[in-house]
């Protein structure tokens, strides 16, 4: 195949970031809209007090009823402070550091509340935030592929919401400024680590477990440790003869073999070309018309996988149950570390794959792994009078 330097990763630029904050804030409980530049597509004019000038409202014109609806919208700035991309022909991912300005009407009290808690739900909506967007590949020259889209994917944190400190006074109506950080990693193509749930059960008779109960780890890592075993495969049919042989050359070659059956009666292509048998006290040499250098070429040896042991490490943070949980893994993991009252428990774990859609649902894909493991014996130190939250190292060995 022949190199070239045709891009495979997306391309992404500020105005699709920006056009991405804006929906993440559209799409919010009360139905309250935030906009900001003159129009959806002209996005990096940014005049606050403009807007605020129309008295923050706009008008959808209705084409059955021929009316026009007004609605109220919040006039918003977002500012990306700094954006880096790391990427190479067939990836592309960044990051960036988006902080967004709101301008809240400050003359009626309750509308005031009512966007200062949108706010609040939009700022806690994007911490650890995990959203799918399209975003448009636009055509460079004129023979390129017009309205094709790439899928990315968005990982967001926000900060802390800075609540202004006047009034402002804009086309006689009054309004206070509020804003927030949002922190967003992106990648065109990368498997991030929440696309995997976890779920956990626990055996509870001779041959039964409990229902699996998702698990939430702070951590996962898995270990696999493997021995190789050759298996060769000849893929040219070369005739072989046997002729006789002496001990000094069997005590010479490269390849020699001791068999316990008549070389005469065995599947020959077992033995390359050269190699001496011994059998019996006598000895035969493996000869053919094709030379050992040509037979070597069609002989391929693979490494045959064989598992021989599997381990994983997970950190678990321990706290109450929840209401929805009817199997307390939690518990049992802290009980197996601590007071290991009843000896170490069986468990079965279940890792699967699940695909976030652009439209929010996930889609399951496939099982990475279903295993029974019981927890190892180790020493851990648990912080009983730290206010931190107390941390349940598990680390687990298969047992199958």
């Amino acid at each position: 195949m022949q190199m070239n330097n045709t891009k495979i990763g997306g391309r992404i630029s500020e105005i699709d970031i920006i056009r991405f904050v804006l929906e993440r804030l559209n799409d919010n409980a009360q139905g309250i809209k935030f906009r900001m530049g003159l129009t959806e597509n002209f996005l990096w004019y940014k005049p606050m007090s403009e807007l605020s000038k129309l008295i923050n409202k706009d008008y959808l014109y209705d084409e059955e009823t021929y009316e026009s609806i007004e609605y109220d919208f919040v006039p918003t700035l977002i500012v990306i402070a700094d954006m880096g991309l790391t990427s190479n022909l067939d990836f592309l991912s960044g990051s960036g550091s988006v902080n967004v300005r709101f301008l809240i009407p400050a003359d009626d009290p309750y509308e005031s509340e009512l966007h200062r808690l949108v706010i609040e739900e939009l700022r806690d909506t994007l911490r650890q935030g995990f959203f799918v967007s399209e975003v448009p590949q636009r055509p460079y020259k004129n023979n390129s592929a017009v309205g094709t889209y790439k899928t990315f994917k968005f990982n967001t944190n926000t900060g802390t919401i800075n609540y202004g400190g006047q009034i402002e006074t804009i086309n006689s109506k009054q309004f206070i400024e509020l804003d927030f950080d949002i922190d967003i990693d992106f990648n065109d193509m990368a498997i991030i680590g929440n696309e995997y749930l976890i779920e956990m059960a626990i055996k509870n008779g001779e041959n039964s477990y409990s229902d699996y109960e998702r698990v939430y780890p702070i951590s996962v890592g898995m270990g696999v440790a493997h021995a190789t075993k050759d298996k060769q495969e000849q893929f040219v049919d070369a005739p072989k003869t046997l002729s006789n042989s002496n001990v000094s050359e069997y005590e010479t070659a490269y390849f020699k073999y001791e068999v316990s059956s008549n070389p005469n009666t065995m599947d020959l292509t077992l033995f390359p070309i050269g190699s001496i048998i011994k059998y019996n006290n006598t000895y035969v040499r493996v000869d053919s018309t094709t030379s050992p250098f040509e037979e070597q070429k069609s002989w391929e040896v693979h490494s045959q996988w064989q598992s021989k042991g599997f381990s994983l490490v997970m950190d678990f943070i321990y706290r109450k149950q929840y209401s929805n949980e009817k199997v307390g893994i939690i518990t049992h993991l802290f009980n197996d570390l601590v007071k290991k009252k009843f000896g170490y428990n069986i468990y079965k774990i279940r890792i699967s794959k699940y695909n976030l859609e652009a439209d929010g649902t996930w889609t399951f894909e496939y099982t990475l792994f279903e295993r029974n493991m019981i927890m190892l014996a180790n020493e851990t130190v648990i912080e009983l009078g730290s206010l931190q939250p107390m941390t349940i190292p598990f680390a687990v060995s298969n047992i199958e």
